[in-house]
């Protein structure tokens, strides 16, 4: 009796497991969160936009050469068009201090919701997340604020 329940339990599980799987049965792996269009975004104090930082390079400290990209989304993830890069504030939290050189950055607007800054001044270097920028933006004729971290290090 047992050979007969083994060579029934082999063929169940061949056929369970057999034919090809079609397009239909098999919608491919399920997206992860970073793969949407707000990752990495962070939302404004009053919830108007979401905004991310990109680095054009890692952050060097006492050198003009560092600049990042502004990106300013709706809350349904497309571009903030009608919207004004206000501020873009350096500050060393761990330490309670800005940036001595403020002034001296650049703010160019690229296209809707999208930000070049230039010319930024770090006073010192510092670990991931010893920096944050203060961002001050006008967003469809509404003041609002967001903070993000600098997640890396400053060197």
């Amino acid at each position: 009796m047992k050979p007969v329940l083994l060579s029934l339990l082999i063929a169940t599980a061949f056929s369970c497991g057999s034919g090809s799987p079609s397009s239909d049965d098999n919608p491919g792996p399920v997206p992860s969160a970073d793969q949407s269009p707000m990752s990495g975004f962070l939302p404004s104090d009053q919830n108007l936009f979401a905004a991310k930082i990109v680095w054009n390079n890692p952050p060097v400290s006492q050198s003009f050469d560092n600049s990042a990209e502004v990106h300013l989304l709706t809350p349904d993830g497309q571009p903030l068009a009608s919207s004004r890069l206000l501020r873009f504030h350096l500050y060393m939290a761990t330490m309670g201090h800005p940036s001595i050189k403020e002034k001296d950055m650049v703010i160019e607007q690229k296209e809707p919701g999208h930000w070049t800054v230039s010319r930024i001044f770090f006073s010192m270097g510092g670990s991931a997340g010893s920096w944050v920028v203060d961002l001050d933006v006008e967003a469809n004729g509404v003041a609002d604020h967001v903070r993000v971290s600098i997640d890396h290090e400053v060197e």
